[in-house]
């Protein structure tokens, strides 16, 4: 019976070994990298499996299989998140599709998130053959600030859990998983404090977490707003002789950007441009409903807006300008437009609202020099009051989201 049921085990092991060297695909000798595909066995952990199993064990439970005397099971108090680290946290878990991609997810203009579980990564010995599997949670928290040219970021690595291939033996505590990022390292106006980590699994478990920091100094960058764009990649290198380390490229990317931005307060600071914001109105709001129903017509019933032509059709995604001679030329345009249409205004004290807006490159005159169209705008005459708060209202929007010259951003009317 005892036979039996090691000669079971042992052929098991052999068809394990099979399937994953089926799957794999390994690259030139001289790159040290092997990717896979999925090799469809059970990944789900198992709190207490025995230490050689192909199959993937919380590393905790890994490490405390090595007896009472194993350092690897015990963590260290960690440093606490901020609150707001905590927030984009959680907000991170509940768009786990995107926030598992490369570029991960952007809550707004000001914080990113990458929340990525590695693929199964195999570790190879030096002869070439599968000897067990590697995996974790990665997490990437990216926080740019509205007032300094800073992004701050703290990576992560959790939930690690190996699994070992019989009969082999791997010394999982002593293997590495190394973190390093491109793009800051000599690249100009840029200034990084140390991006890499490369520690024991060990020391990943105690202590999971690294942060750093990207800077632009004052006054570097690009004219007229002093931009600094930047783009960082992550590469993580797995394993440690005699297993062959693996190296995975671009898991993760950042993309901030830092300026001191012209009728911007703070000057300085940065954002993640991908992101573009959104100017809401509703219809309902009795504050800005003359605005939002203006803005809705114009988007979605052009006919009854002027200047009026057939086909007309008036854009909903806009582009920030900040000079204040083309914005007076946009508006001049604009109250011709009312004064064509209802005459004088003065004694009724309305104002010529226009859409889209007179800080924008789509204003009603602009947009010629911009992008070659032509009374591609609406103009009406709405209550004072309503226009200034809708006004007000984008101003705010311009200043939290730190949108400079050229920035887009939508437009959006609600019920």
């Amino acid at each position: 019976m005892i036979t039996t049921v090691t000669t079971l085990r042992r052929l098991a092991a052999a068809a394990v070994i099979a399937a994953l060297a089926a799957t794999i695909t390994v690259a030139p000798a001289h790159a040290g990298i092997v990717t896979v595909a999925d090799a469809g066995y059970s990944m789900r952990p198992l709190g207490t499996a025995p230490r050689l199993d192909a199959e993937p064990v919380p590393f905790g439970s890994f490490a405390a299989s090595r007896g009472p005397t194993s350092s690897g099971s015990q963590r260290t108090v960690q440093p606490m998140l901020t609150p707001e680290e905590d927030a984009l946290r959680a907000a991170c878990a509940q768009h786990a599709d995107v926030a598992g991609t490369r570029t991960g997810w952007l809550s707004d203009r000001f914080q990113q998130c990458v929340r990525k579980r590695s693929g199964g990564v195999v570790i190879r010995d030096d002869n070439g053959q599968p000897a067990g599997e590697l995996r974790f949670l990665l997490w990437v928290l990216a926080r740019a600030s509205s007032s300094s040219r800073q992004v701050t970021y703290t990576v992560r690595i959790e939930d690690i859990t190996v699994s070992t291939i019989p009969p082999n033996v791997i010394d999982w505590p002593n293997q590495r998983i190394a973190l390093s990022w491109r793009g800051c390292a000599g690249v100009a106006d840029l200034a990084c404090t140390t991006t890499n980590r490369d520690a024991t699994i060990q020391s990943w478990f105690t202590d999971p977490e690294y942060r750093f920091t990207m800077s632009s100094p004052n006054g570097t960058g690009a004219l007229p707003d002093l931009t600094v764009p930047a783009d960082l990649f992550l590469d993580i290198r797995l394993g440690a002789l005699p297993i062959r380390p693996t190296t995975l490229g671009d898991v993760a990317e950042s993309k901030p950007r830092f300026d001191t931005g012209r009728r911007m307060s703070p000057a300085n600071g940065a954002v993640f441009p991908d992101f573009m914001p959104t100017y809401s109105l509703s219809l309902t709001d009795p504050s800005v409903d003359d605005s939002a129903r203006h803005i809705h017509d114009a988007l979605n019933h052009p006919e009854r807006t002027f200047p009026s032509f057939i086909g007309k059709s008036v854009p909903n995604e806009l582009h920030r300008l900040v000079d204040e001679t083309l914005q007076s030329v946009n508006r001049a345009q604009s109250i011709a437009t009312c004064a064509d249409i209802w005459g004088s205004w003065s004694e009724t004290q309305p104002q010529c609202d226009e859409f889209p807006f007179a800080s924008t490159r789509e204003g009603s005159l602009t947009q010629t020099q911009f992008y070659g169209t032509h009374d591609r705008y609406s103009a009406r005459l709405i209550h004072d009051n309503d226009n200034e708060t809708a006004g007000s209202r984008l101003g705010t929007l311009y200043g939290q989201s730190r949108i400079i010259d050229g920035d887009a951003f939508k437009v959006r009317i609600d019920p």
